[in-house]
């Protein structure tokens, strides 16, 4: 089996071992049977397809006279985020918060690209061509109100002489499932990809069996300010029902491993540190922990209550040397629950281990000062800043601290090294220097205690070197 490896600037990252994606097989429709997708894993697009049956069922009840452009514009309305019949009207609420935020732009994008697919799939009439017209014209279901409003026009075909009670139901059964894939994607910043179990809820037709954990999630994405751990649990949510996980979700967990792949925050895998989402997750066709069947493994914290955590001081630099390009993402030697960023030197075969949860934690509270480049750096600043290498953080047990100053870590952009360094210091006054100026960096963050500043830095900046050990 293959290792799972992606790119990140001039290193490669191991993310376990590669899953082969199942095959596909579309599910037919059988005469006289009731509707239903494919009880296998499907991506959007795929479930997408597979609806189209229900609306291709409504435009031939309609007859000629269809207009599908207007039912179909009625769908896409639905999912946007703004409008008369839109079913999650997030424009209005402006959320500033950066996880809701982020989450809001995912409603968006994903709502329009499934409106786009679902017109695409009906104009090549899949359905049709698949299941035939016999058994589309007497297809019948029973689908309760969701509440969705329809348009002028979509409510004039469905309720029109043409139309009546089993037309309305299909497609108001076809609307609330384009609906529940929208809401059940918006948490992986790569959607597309994302095989949605479709086995695992007896007797839920569709998706309808996401729709507790829909609910729970939007009660609390409505309400309030969003942990990330919430975020995640809906995410798991999808993989593994409620009533197999228990009472006792949400935690501390910040990623998973799934049957059919693994779930860890987008931040993994990129190089755009600075900028890149803190609420999403990325789906990957991998698996670094035994494979569970069935069901998830969730990852937790090493250290799950942060604040109590073992501290230890800034210890003193030295040559280091060089790290090697290969790094990987590892389950840790004494729990599946916990996995490891690890990095290792070039020379000695020498490596570092740091929780993944802690170096995700750390992006997370992470300051990124405002980036403003009429502001010059003082000269004055330099002889007040400590420069460290990463060896002075790096293999020092817990979490590293310091009493005052301003502390300067340069990673030469290293998007991994700066995820180790995140994970080993105290997440309390940690700035990512990025391209702001040394006026700005200044600026991020507390006004008190040490200030730990990581990434490149000014170039107006030249710290004096830290040797000597012990706290500064």
């Amino acid at each position: 089996m293959n290792d799972y490896v992606l790119q990140v600037g001039r290193r490669r990252l191991r993310l376990g071992k590669v899953l082969e994606s199942p095959r596909i097989a579309i599910v037919d429709l059988a005469a006289g049977a009731g509707w239903d997708l494919p009880k296998q894993a499907l991506t959007a697009r795929q479930v997408v397809q597979s609806l189209d049956t229900l609306f291709e069922a409504v435009c031939l009840r309609l007859g000629p006279e269809a207009d599908r452009e207007s039912l179909l514009q009625s769908m896409a309305s639905t999912l946007a985020i703004a409008g008369r019949e839109a079913c999650l009207p997030l424009e209005a609420l402006a959320f500033a918060d950066p996880v809701r935020h982020e989450l809001t732009s995912q409603a968006a994008r994903i709502g329009r690209t499934l409106a786009e697919w679902a017109a695409e799939t009906n104009r090549a009439r899949v359905a049709l061509k698949h299941s035939g017209r016999e058994k589309l014209e007497v297809l019948e279901l029973r689908s309760r109100c969701d509440g969705h409003l329809w348009s002028g026009k979509a409510t004039s075909l469905l309720t029109g002489e043409r139309g009546g009670s089993v037309v309305m139901q299909l497609y108001n059964e076809w609307l609330h499932q384009m609906v529940l894939l929208r809401d059940a994607l918006l948490p992986f910043e790569n959607w597309e990809e994302v095989p949605l179990p479709l086995g695992l809820h007896d007797g839920a037709r569709g998706l309808r069996g996401l729709e507790p954990a829909r609910d729970r999630f939007l009660a609390r994405f409505l309400t309030r300010i969003l942990p990330h751990a919430s975020v995640v649990d809906y995410a798991r949510s999808l993989f593994d029902p409620a009533d197999r996980i228990g009472a006792a979700r949400d935690g501390d967990l910040y990623g998973f491993q799934a049957e059919s792949g693994l779930v860890l925050p987008a931040i993994v895998g990129r190089n755009d540190i600075e900028s890149s989402p803190g609420g999403l997750l990325t789906w990957h066709s991998a698996h670094v922990s035994s494979r569970p069947i069935g069901r998830t493994v969730a990852f937790r914290y090493a250290f799950a209550e942060y604040l109590s955590a073992p501290r230890s001081p800034i210890g003193p630099s030295s040559d280091d040397g060089d790290l090697l390009d290969e790094a990987a993402i590892v389950a840790a030697p004494v729990a599946e629950d916990c996995v490891q960023l690890g990095l290792e030197f070039a020379t000695d075969r020498h490596s570092y281990r740091v929780d993944l949860g802690q170096c995700l934690r750390g992006q997370r509270f992470a300051y990124r000062p405002a980036v403003d480049a009429a502001n010059a750096a003082p000269a004055e600043a330099a002889e007040n800043v400590v420069g460290h290498n990463f060896g002075a953080v790096l293999g020092q047990p817990g979490l590293v601290t310091a009493e005052d100053g301003l502390h300067l870590l340069p990673t030469g952009g290293d998007a991994l090294l700066t995820l180790a360094l995140l994970g080993s210091i105290y997440p309390e006054n940690i700035v990512l220097a990025g391209s702001a100026s040394w006026t700005e960096i200044l600026a991020a963050g507390k006004g008190y205690g040490a200030k730990f500043v990581i990434g490149r830095p000014p170039t107006a900046v030249r710290p004096r070197l830290h040797t000597t050990a012990g706290a500064i």
